[in-house]
């Protein structure tokens, strides 16, 4: 696919549509467990941290030019936003709080 985030290799738009989390959902819930809460990790394949990595190190070096300056902690990492989007998401799909890092 040619419209595929260079970045995060599609994971922000693939992976947050609302159609993905009721699959994954259904899935939770045809476990037949009950559960009160959810506790949500994820991982992501080692590359995409390397690709994040040199996307930073660009936007530095591209700020750097404007006189302008930015630190690590100003990037908000691929998987912390990939857990703000979904996590309501899920929340309300299982109509369960989630419990976890945020």
């Amino acid at each position: 696919n040619l419209n595929v985030c260079n970045v995060c290799l599609g994971i922000l738009q693939e992976f947050c549509e609302k159609d993905f989390v009721k699959k994954v959902c259904q899935k939770v819930e045809a476990s037949g467990f009950e559960f009160t809460s959810l506790v949500f990790s994820v991982s992501f394949p080692p590359q995409l941290s390397v690709r994040e990595h040199a996307a930073w190190l660009l936007v530095k070096q591209e700020m750097g030019k404007q006189s302008l300056s930015l630190g690590r902690d100003d990037i908000v990492q691929l998987k912390e936003a990939y857990k703000w989007i979904t996590h309501p998401l899920f929340s309300e799909e299982l109509g369960v709080p989630i419990d976890g890092k945020v």
